[in-house]
Formats: structure tokens, C-alpha cells, sequence
């Protein structure tokens, strides 16, 4: 089953991988099913496995 996300989720990436490369802190506000606590668990498992800088 293909993982295709929504254009809010793909947003919400793109921003979180900016504020990571900056240094900023993040706090996500967010509503039940969304799936942002899925796409921030497997954005930090990805930089661990494939970057290994996850902080």
C-alpha cells in the first residue's frame, strides 16, 4: 500500500526539515488523525538511519 501524503502533511515536512537545519525549536499544534506524529517519528528515524545527526 503506497504512503501518499496529503499536501498539508507535505508542508508540514518541508518545515519541520527547515527548522531542523536551523536550530529552531518546534511546537506542533494538531488535531486527531492528522498524521503528524507518524510523519515526525519516521522524519527522526529517517535522519537517524540515513543522516545519523538527529539531535
Amino acid at each position: 500500500m503506497p504512503f501518499d501524503l496529503f499536501p498539508k502533511q507535505v508542508e508540514f515536512l518541508w518545515w519541520l526539515q527547515e527548522c531542523v537545519e536551523n536550530g529552531d525549536e518546534w511546537l506542533v499544534e494538531k488535531c486527531r488523525d492528522a498524521g503528524a506524529s507518524y510523519l515526525t517519528v519516521a522524519f527522526c528515524v529517517h535522519r537517524w538511519l540515513l543522516q545519523g545527526d538527529v539531535r
